[in-house]
């Protein structure tokens, strides 16, 4: 064997260590388990709605969105207007009998929300998250699919992460 090959070979098990640390150092800064969503609203307002996907619930880039786990729909969303959301709002009856509220005018992150349970004929149908993007003028209804178990719909709302940039 000659000094040149045993070089060579050397220079291969270095170049080969420093491309795993920079593929390591990569995958650890450059790739994280959240995708983002950014949305132009009709009230001006931009919108970036993000996901953790390491949860197992993924989201469309298209209004109305879903949230998926499993290529099942878990929640579907849309967007509205302040007044719309509150009018929403502010007819829930805790004493109506097609109604359940859950949470009212709760805080997470850049978002106050409320859930509610509708029934129909005495059975749970859908929850519904009623959601104020503070700082805009933008609302948003998270729908459940019918007869969805509620942890996977907390789940699945926990996912979420919201901000947003007001119109001017």
């Amino acid at each position: 064997m000659n000094l040149n090959q045993t070089n060579r070979g050397e220079d291969m098990k270095k170049f080969i260590k420093l491309l795993s640390l920079i593929l390591f150092i990569g995958l650890l800064t450059g790739c994280g388990p959240k995708e983002e969503y950014t949305f132009t609203i009709a009230t001006g307002d931009t919108v970036t709605i993000g996901i953790d996907t390491s949860t197992g619930y993924s989201m469309t880039s298209t209004v109305p969105f879903k949230i998926n786990r499993a290529n099942l729909t878990v929640l579907t969303g849309n967007f509205i207007y302040m007044n719309e959301y509150n009018e929403r709002v502010d007819s829930l009856d805790p004493d109506a009998e097609t109604i359940k509220v859950i949470d009212s005018k709760k805080k997470k992150d850049n978002i106050t929300y409320t859930l509610y349970l509708s029934q129909i004929d005495g059975y749970e149908s859908d929850y519904i998250y009623l959601i104020k993007i503070n700082d805009s003028n933008t609302g948003l209804i998270l729908t459940s699919m019918p007869n969805a178990n509620k942890d996977d719909v907390d789940k699945a709302f926990n996912s979420l992460s919201f901000s947003s940039v007001k119109s001017k």
